[in-house]
C-alpha cells in the first residue's frame, strides 16, 4: 500500500511480536488473562442463543462504547449493580471460556456489547430481531485515546509500547489490535446494506455530546421506550458522573495500566487529537482518509470534526 511508510511500519511490526493478539478472520484481537481459547469464544459467539428484543451495541474501541452501554442499561432499566451487570462481564470478546454460559444467564431482554466488527458478531443478528446499536467516534478521537490507553499498559503484551508514529502505521495496515478503523466502518456499512432488516441505530459521539437529550430520546424511541425521563437520564449519565462512578469494569482495566497514569477516563472532549496529531501526520491522515473512504457516507459525518 503506497500510503504506507515501510521503515516506520517495520519497526511498528516488531513491537508487535511482543503484543500477545490473536487472529479471527484476519481481525488481530487482543488475547486478555480471560480468554484462554480464542478459536472456541468465537465459536460460541457466533452460535450465541439470542432472539427478540435482545441488544447488541458495537463500535471501533474508544468511541463512546462504555458510555453507550451505560445509558442502554438506564434506558431498559438494568441498571448496573453486580459483577454480571458490568459491561466487562457483557464484553463479548473477553468472554473466553465462559462466553455461552454468560450469555445465557443474562436477563431477558440481553443487553450485550462488544468492539468486534458486525460481522463477527452473533449470527443471530442477521436474523432481524435483535436490536444492532453502532457506536462511532471522529477516528483522529478514537485513534489518539487508543493508543494512549495501549501505551500505559503495564505488561507489554497486553498493550503497544512503540512510539505515535509506529501506532499509527500500523493501525493504517490494519495490524494493531482489532484491526483499523477505516475497516471497521466500511464493515459496518456494508453489513447494514447486506441486511437491510437487521434493525440498526447509530449513536455518533460528537452529537452525544454535543445534545444529549436529543441522542438519548432517539436511542429511547429505537428501542421502544417512551417512559424514561430522558433529562435526568442525561445528567447520570454524563461524562463527570461517570468519572465519580468509576464502575468495576474501569476499575479492572486500570489495574492493568502503569501507576501514575492517567486512567481509563481523562477528558471526554471533543477534537483532543489536536494535542498529539502534528500539523504533518494531520494532513497525511486526512489524504489517507479520502483514499479509503471515498464513498462512505458514515465517514462524511465526521469530516467537520477532523
Amino acid at each position: 500500500m503506497s500510503y504506507l511508510r515501510e521503515d516506520v511500519l517495520a519497526r511498528g511490526r516488531e513491537v508487535l511480536k511482543t503484543v500477545n493478539n490473536g487472529l479471527y478472520d484476519g481481525v488481530p484481537y487482543s488475547r486478555l488473562d480471560t480468554v484462554q481459547d480464542s478459536d472456541k469464544m468465537f465459536e460460541m459467539i457466533q452460535n450465541a442463543n439470542l432472539g427478540e428484543g435482545d441488544i447488541m451495541s458495537s463500535g471501533f474501541l474508544r468511541s463512546g462504547n462504555h458510555w453507550v452501554f451505560e445509558i442502554v442499561g438506564h434506558i431498559m432499566k438494568q441498571e448496573m449493580r453486580d459483577d454480571r451487570d458490568d459491561q466487562m462481564f457483557r464484553t463479548l470478546e473477553f468472554m473466553g471460556a465462559e462466553a455461552e454460559s454468560r450469555i445465557n444467564s443474562l436477563p431477558s431482554p440481553k443487553v450485550i456489547t462488544s468492539h468486534m466488527r458486525m460481522t463477527h458478531l452473533p449470527k443471530k443478528i442477521r436474523e432481524g430481531k435483535v436490536k444492532l446499536i453502532y457506536v462511532m467516534r471522529n477516528p483522529k478521537d478514537a485513534m489518539t485515546s487508543w493508543y494512549r490507553l495501549l501505551n500505559e499498559t503495564k505488561i507489554a503484551a497486553d498493550g503497544f509500547h512503540g512510539t505515535w508514529e509506529e501506532f499509527l502505521e500500523v493501525s493504517y495496515s490494519g495490524e494493531i489490535q482489532w484491526g483499523s478503523w477505516f475497516d471497521h466502518i466500511l464493515t459496518a456499512e456494508k453489513f447494514m446494506q447486506d441486511y437491510p432488516d437487521c434493525p440498526v441505530h447509530i449513536v455518533q459521539y460528537e452529537m452525544l455530546k454535543e445534545d444529549p437529550v436529543r441522542e438519548i430520546k432517539a436511542l429511547c424511541e429505537f428501542l421502544g421506550r417512551t417512559d424514561v425521563d430522558v433529562e435526568q437520564l442525561a445528567l447520570a449519565t454524563s461524562f463527570a458522573k461517570m468519572k465519580e462512578k468509576r464502575g468495576a469494569a474501569i476499575q479492572h482495566t486500570e489495574s492493568l495500566l502503569k501507576d501514575g497514569c492517567a486512567g481509563m477516563m481523562v477528558k471526554g472532549t471533543i477534537g483532543g487529537w489536536r494535542e498529539r496529531f502534528t500539523v504533518e501526520q494531520s494532513e497525511r491522515f486526512d489524504r489517507i482518509f479520502d483514499l479509503k473512504m471515498a464513498g462512505s457516507k458514515l465517514a462524511e459525518r465526521f469530516r467537520k470534526y477532523m
